[in-house]
This record gives structure tokens, C-alpha cells and sequence, in this order.
């Protein structure tokens, strides 16, 4: 049975905590138990330890979004001003975040995290996010794609850092 979720600002954030919920549970036990509830509610709540522990989640969310927005590197790469940012969380909403802030001053931001991929989210229409992850053998939609890391990314880094391994014998 599919649920459908009424549209109205409220719900909107409840949707949005419902979803910060799945990193309390492992996946197969959330599914269950937000299932179960459903289907024995008429209407959707939080309890009030939930609720607790999303204000906490929220703040933490909303202190890493903060930092990161003083580490944003902005390069010009093939015609495109580019917000660079390492996070390794919350990829999405930090690309929103960072997207907003440097508005009037860059194209796209790419959200880069060394174990997944790299996260684009375009601002100016003119210049689609999409595209530039084109570029890059990635692909998506104007506002929102992404793109691989060359597989060998993670030893240049090391080899970056530390260098070469047979340079110290």
C-alpha cells in the first residue's frame, strides 16, 4: 500500500525529520517499525524522544553546515565558477547550503567525499550542473548531478600526502 504524504509546510518538516530518523535505525528495523506505526495510526506523529533526539541531530546538522561554509574553495574550472566543499555528510543539504550562500558568486558547488562521489547542485540555469558532470563521465539534471572519482583518486591522495613509498629506500 502506497502512503501518500500531505502537502503543507508542517508535514514537509516532518517528512524531512521522518527522513533523519533512517540514521537512528538500521535500515531493515526503520522500514518495520515506521510501517507498523502507519499502518496502526491514523495519523503520523514523533514521539517525544524521537523529537528530542532530532532537535540534537538538527543542531549538529546545523553547526557542520556552518563550518563548512568557511572552507568553501571556489575555482574557475572549464568556464564555470565552482564552489568546492568536503563533507563527508549530509551531501545534499550541504550543497543546498553552500549553494545559497555563494549565490552571487559561483556557478555550481561540488560536494566532494573521498568514499562516495562527487555531488553537484547547480545555480545558474545557464551553466547546468548537469553538464558539467558531463564533462566529467557523470550526468543528472540542471539543478542536481554528480559525478565518479577516477578509481585511482584515493592513491594519488596517499601518494599526495606521503609520497611515493620507494622514495625513502
Amino acid at each position: 500500500q502506497i502512503v501518500h504524504w500531505p502537502r503543507s509546510r508542517r508535514s514537509l518538516r516532518d517528512y524531512s525529520m521522518l527522513i533523519m530518523c533512517s540514521t537512528l535505525y538500521p535500515k531493515e528495523k526503520y522500514i518495520d517499525l515506521y510501517t507498523d506505526f502507519l499502518k496502526k495510526n491514523d495519523k503520523f506523529y514523533f514521539t517525544s524522544m524521537e523529537l528530542v533526539i532530532l532537535e540534537c541531530l538538527n543542531r549538529e546538522k546545523k553547526e557542520y553546515l556552518e563550518k563548512l561554509k568557511d572552507t568553501v574553495i571556489i575555482e574557475r574550472i572549464r568556464d564555470y565558477n565552482v564552489g568546492i566543499v568536503f563533507a563527508e555528510k549530509y551531501r545534499s543539504e550541504v550543497g543546498n547550503y553552500i549553494a545559497q550562500e555563494y549565490k552571487n558568486e559561483i556557478d555550481i558547488v561540488a560536494v566532494l567525499n573521498l568514499n562516495r562521489s562527487i555531488s553537484l547542485r547547480g545555480i545558474n540555469i545557464n551553466k547546468p550542473a548537469n553538464k558539467f558532470a558531463e564533462m566529467y563521465d557523470g550526468g543528472g539534471h540542471p539543478l542536481a548531478a554528480g559525478m565518479p572519482y577516477p578509481e585511482d583518486i584515493k592513491q594519488k591522495v596517499i601518494t599526495y600526502i606521503f609520497g611515493d613509498e620507494n622514495e625513502n629506500k
